[in-house]
């Protein structure tokens, strides 16, 4: 009844751990991938978090560069040196 839920619920559980544990250089935002026969899917782990005061706290997923060309793009905008990048 909800194609894909699975997916969704441990990509939300991962980020919520990292979250919860945070560690230097690893980030909490996470691409979920669901692929099925003839389509593929990706998600962000974008949430909002309602605390009890009622206040509304966004958690948005930070630009994601989509090809090589873009990563330069990017790591210049921010001042770092692509040379640099480690994965």
């Amino acid at each position: 009844m909800n194609q894909g839920g699975w997916a969704r619920t441990l990509g939300f559980s991962i980020s919520r751990r990292l979250a919860d544990h945070p560690h230097t250089g690893i980030s909490r935002h996470l691409h979920t991938l669901i692929v099925r026969r003839g389509s593929m899917l990706v998600e962000t782990s974008d949430e909002d978090i309602y605390p009890p005061d009622g206040s509304r706290i966004e958690i948005r997923m930070p630009q994601v560069a989509q090809s090589y060309e873009q990563f330069l793009a990017l790591a210049e905008s921010l001042r770092h040196k692509a040379a640099g990048a480690v994965c």
